[in-house]
């Protein structure tokens, strides 16, 4: 009726009395299309906020059970784990930790078992099936032999399948869940015998009988693999009918045990064996080879969604209506909070310590802040409109597609200067436009200092080489001191044979000369044999000769001087045998013991006058080495003996065999080393001796030597008392000599 009325005052001339009734009419009509428009918008707001709602209760609702359903089902797949590797291991536990029965076992393995063996084996049995509640155990001895049983065994069980335990077992299911394990009896490496036990599984029994947390509809599985398409199934509930051998896929689609299998976990939704909708997790036992799959019917979770947003609905509608409500007043408020966010990240931008330039998705420039002003030296007047090329000239001027790939590049200023420059841009995407903001950052500073720490590195870098020079010259330096010791040592041993051969040589000229003085008698004597005052001179001369004694002492002399011939030939090879000259430096089958001698009588000349050496030599067998290299460790070792011993001591070389390995030592009776120093002997350039006198490589080089032959060095000092080394060596290299000798 009003909107009549208000049809009928517009068709009417306007009259100045009718103006005001008019003016009326028409703002209550305005008043009315706003307060249908409230409404509406209220309806709306309500209806759409009561959807999303409902959507929401019903997606958080599903989500929370989804999370209960995993949850659960990790629980369960916990205690399952747990239950088979406590019950595995106190199976092992009870047959492998008895000592008595290991004895009994290793008698009968022997046969020698005794007439009351049998006995003691019954006791046992008995014993471990009465105290674990066993159903059956049977004992076998190393040969496979039945040696006694308790309990009945389960046959023919309705499920068995392998599961990955510390030992042989499977998992039997016949109206009970069963773990029957086979379990080795060793003693040393030596298999005495074997355990067969079945114990059931109380654990997860009891999982299965309490079907708790699945609602009306749900179930629970445990499988096993039988092939890559088929499995073997537990069932959720008991049932006569036992296990059940159904495939992994379902037209062609994977089922939730096919993933569990693969020890995959998870939830997924998927349609089950009755053409139902179902929600359902899975997982698998841990390594067990075991599966587990817990269900439940969708539509159970949309029922229980349901239901709880039924109950809410009144609170959600009154929470929706007065949501809008306060909406429409607080509009005002929120418009204010816009502007005043604009504001501040304005000046957020204009204090930036980076330049930020604002694009258009042509690469035009929108906005310039005060740091791109000083960087650039640019106004925003000046630059608004213009490609950043003008900036960047690197870029492209036909558009801003450079820009989208971060970097670096060269920037250009006002007053033609360079400068680098890192970019990095995001783009802006908005309801009618398009645009880019690029962040620009002055590196040149960072690349000043990039330039010198690159400089400062390869100083470092001469500076190491240097350093490796140096270690160089050391080692270098340490082997010639350890020549020049040897040749020293050699030179002074073979003085005295020379001196012997040089002696007997001046002797034998002078008998020579006699014999060239009798010849020459005899000779002059040859014609006038007959005149009685030649031969009397003749036999003179061969009287003061004495042709007799010539000989036996020639003789002698000779002797003399091949044995001392002999010593300078035997001396040379050992110095052969030491340094290995007619040898190449290959790994091989040496013995110890002759390399011991020899780089003994190498320093012999420093030892012989400051230590007794003595000599405890076992029967070890040759060993697997480098030879000349463990002849420098054995120089070493007693090198540092001898300056050990300040004026007259002992020195005693042993060695033994202890398995797989033999070992040399080497035991002074010298000052010993002090505790502080033991664990720093073996670090390079460390040592105790005057400047001069010692590099502080000798033991590092031995060490390492000592390390690559697989074995290792032990010492045992005393202050006052001397010091011992005990090198052990494997016999038999545990690699490959090919592969040994590439590492090493």
């Amino acid at each position: 009726m009003a909107a009549d009325q208000a049809k009928r005052l517009e068709a009417m001339p306007v009259k100045p009395g009718c103006r005001v009734l008019r003016a009326l009419l028409g703002q209550e009509r305005e008043e009315r299309r706003i307060r249908l428009t409230a409404m509406a918008v209220l309806l709306v707001a309500v209806m759409g906020s009561g959807a999303v709602i409902l959507w929401q209760a019903v997606n958080n609702t599903q989500n929370q059970h989804e999370l209960a359903l995993s949850e659960s089902l990790h629980d369960r797949a916990s205690i399952v784990k747990q239950a088979l590797e406590h019950t595995s291991q106190d199976i092992a536990s009870n047959v492998t930790d008895r000592p008595h029965l290991k004895t009994v076992l290793g008698r009968i393995l022997d046969d020698k078992a005794t007439p009351t063996d049998e006995t003691d084996l019954s006791r046992i049995l008995d014993n471990i099936a009465k105290r674990n509640n066993m159903l059956a155990i049977e004992l076998l001895d190393g040969r496979g032999r039945a040696l006694g049983r308790r309990g009945e065994f389960i046959a023919n069980p309705k499920f068995s399948a392998p599961v990955r335990l510390q030992y042989p077992a499977m998992l039997l299911w016949d109206q009970r869940y069963v773990l029957d394990q086979r379990v080795s009896i060793l003693e040393g490496g030596r298999k005495l015998g074997e355990a067969r036990v079945q114990l059931t599984l109380e654990e997860i029994d009891k999982l299965f009988a309490h079907q708790k947390g699945l609602g009306e509809t749900g179930e629970f599985v445990m499988c096993a693999s039988l092939s890559a398409h088929e499995m073997t199934c537990y069932p959720s509930r008991w049932s006569p009918d036992g296990d059940k051998v159904e495939s992994q896929f379902r037209d062609g689609n994977p089922l939730p045990m096919h993933y569990a299998l693969t020890g995959e976990s998870g939830t997924i939704q998927t349609v089950d064996y009755r053409k139902q909708q179902v929600v359902a997790a899975f997982g698998s036992v841990s390594d067990s080879g075991l599966g587990m799959v817990m269900k439940r019917d969708r539509a159970e979770f949309w029922d229980i969604s349901l239901n709880s947003f039924t109950g809410a609905m009144p609170l959600l509608l009154l929470l929706s209506v007065g949501g809008v409500w306060l909406l429409r007043w607080r509009l005002a408020p929120l418009v204010r909070n816009v502007v005043e966010s604009r504001a501040r990240l304005k000046t957020v931008i204009d204090s930036a310590p980076d330049a930020i330039v604002c694009l258009d998705e042509r690469g035009c420039i929108r906005s310039f802040n005060p740091a791109a002003v000083a960087l650039f030296g640019y106004q925003p007047s000046e630059v608004a409109g213009n490609h950043i090329s003008l900036l960047l000239p690197e870029v492209s001027s036909e558009g801003a597609s450079a820009l989208l790939q971060n970097g670096m590049s060269r920037g250009s200023r006002k007053d033609g200067g360079t400068l680098s420059v890192e970019i990095s841009v995001a783009k802006v995407l908005s309801e009618t436009d398009a645009g880019y903001v690029a962040t620009l950052r002055d590196v040149s500073l960072r690349e000043q200092a990039e330039s010198e720490l690159k400089a400062r590195y390869a100083e470092v870098r001469v500076l190491n080489e240097q350093l490796k020079d140096s270690q160089n010259q050391l080692l270098q330096s340490e082997k010639m001191a350890s020549v020049g010791q040897l040749a020293a040592g050699v030179a002074h041993e073979i003085n005295n044979p020379i001196a012997y051969v040089h002696s007997n040589l001046g002797t034998l000229e002078n008998y020579a000369q006699d014999l060239f003085r009798l010849v020459t008698a005899y000779e002059a004597a040859e014609a006038a044999i007959a005149d009685g005052a030649v031969l009397e001179q003749l036999q003179a001369a061969k009287g003061k000769a004495d042709i007799d004694f010539l000989r036996a002492d020639m003789c002698s002399l000779m002797d003399e001087t091949r044995d001392g011939i002999t010593r300078v030939k035997k001396i040379v090879q050992d110095l052969k045998d030491f340094s290995r000259i007619d040898a190449t430096d290959k790994w091989h089958w040496a013995d110890l013991q002759s390399g011991l001698d020899s780089t003994l009588n190498i320093v012999w000349n420093e030892l012989k006058y400051k230590a007794e050496v003595r000599k405890e030599y076992a029967d070890i067998p040759e060993v697997e080495c480098r030879p000349s290299q463990l002849n420098q460790v054995f120089l070493n070792l007693l090198v540092n003996a001898g300056h050990a011993i300040k004026e007259k001591g002992v020195i005693t070389i042993r060695t033994g065999q202890e398995g797989e390995a033999v070992w040399i030592e080497i035991a002074d009776s010298g000052k010993g080393i002090a505790p502080e120093h033991l664990t720093r002997i073996f670090e390079p350039f460390f040592t105790t001796k005057p400047v001069g006198q010692g590099t502080g490589l000798g033991l590092s080089l031995s060490y390492g030597i000592v390390q690559k032959h697989g074995g290792r060095i032990e010492v045992q000092s005393v202050q006052a008392k001397g010091t011992a080394f005990k090198v052990w060596l494997p016999i038999r290299q545990s690699e490959p000599l090919e592969a040994v000798a590439a590492q090493g």
